[in-house]
């Protein structure tokens, strides 16, 4: 029962992802599987307080302040993940 329980949810997840993959520019999901291929499967890292939590690089303040802005898609200039930011208690 559990089994096809996990089969039924591993088809929904996978329609799921198909109506996401839809929605974005064929050019960035190609970025995106091109990243992830290369670092173990994950192709985002987190930008908080001025680092890459993919690399635990510094990022630029000028970089961190447009991934903030989240007005395009950026990348960390040290490992090449794909940034996105998430207000911390710290900067709340």
């Amino acid at each position: 029962a559990d089994v096809a329980r996990l089969n039924q949810e591993k088809e929904r997840f996978k329609e799921e992802k198909k109506e996401v993959e839809r929605d974005i520019p064929p050019p960035l999901l190609d970025r995106f599987y091109r990243i992830a291929a290369g670092r173990e499967g994950r192709a985002l890292a987190r930008a908080m307080d001025e680092q890459c939590e993919g690399c635990g690089m510094r990022i630029r303040p000028q970089l961190y302040q447009e991934v903030k802005e989240m007005d395009s898609v950026l990348s960390c200039e040290s490992c090449t993940h794909i940034l996105y930011w998430e207000e911390s208690d710290d900067e709340a």
